[in-house]
């Protein structure tokens, strides 16, 4: 009797032990990268063609007038870190006209979104929620008289859409610093007044999650 219980304490420490090592694991979430270069076009994936059809749709779809569907011009900027955990691909979107540069999310033959701004500066990936599948995070600038600089974001798991902008007040450029999504906290109107540097994080307020820097 003395050695089954010994026994059946031994698997108690061992499945703890493990239920601890993959906790800690899966709490640190994927690595953030930034999405600039290594480019792909998947083979499973949707052509270009048929990506610029859905995406000129989506843009109709969006009230965006006039001959996008000519002028616009449609870059796949997929990389294989969002290929190979979400099987989705990613499109720059440029429509001049309508001043209009975002990012296409395509998935299962459909833009799931496009995130936009005036323009959009600098494209991320990372897993906030640590569920270990990417959301898709946007540097953008809006406006022009006073010009902001947001961050947008789209889950790709749960469809939902975040958006950080203090207009007036506070501006927000993101980084990589060791595999984690930054920023930086300018006060307005000076970019080079930095306010802080923290993580760009996700809480949960009332019934959705929000986007804001520690």
């Amino acid at each position: 009797m003395l050695k089954y219980l010994r026994w059946m304490c031994m698997i108690l420490i061992i499945s703890t032990l493990t239920s601890c090592i993959n906790g800690s694991h899966s709490s640190k979430g994927l690595d953030a990268v930034e999405v600039k270069d290594k480019f792909i076009s998947p083979e499973d994936g949707l052509t270009i063609t048929d990506a610029r059809m859905l995406i000129i749709q989506k843009l109709k779809d969006r009230g965006i007038k006039g001959n996008a569907k000519e002028v616009a011009i449609i870059e796949e900027i997929t990389t294989q870190e969002i290929w190979k955990n979400a099987g989705t691909q990613l499109y720059k979107v440029d429509v001049g006209y309508a001043s209009f540069y975002g990012v296409a999310i395509i998935k299962y033959n459909e833009v799931l979104e496009i995130l936009h701004g005036m323009p959009t500066m600098g494209i991320f990936l990372a897993d906030l929620d640590k569920d270990s599948v990417y959301e898709v995070y946007t540097n953008i600038a809006m406006g022009s008289g006073i010009i902001s600089h947001e961050i947008l974001g789209y889950n790709i798991a749960t469809k939902d859409r975040y958006h950080l902008s203090k207009r007036g007040e506070q501006d927000f450029i993101m980084f990589i610093d060791e595999d984690t999504l930054m920023a930086k906290v300018s006060k307005y109107p000076d970019i080079n007044r930095i306010e802080k540097i923290g993580k760009v994080l996700l809480k949960t307020s009332i019934d959705k999650e929000e986007i804001y820097v520690e």
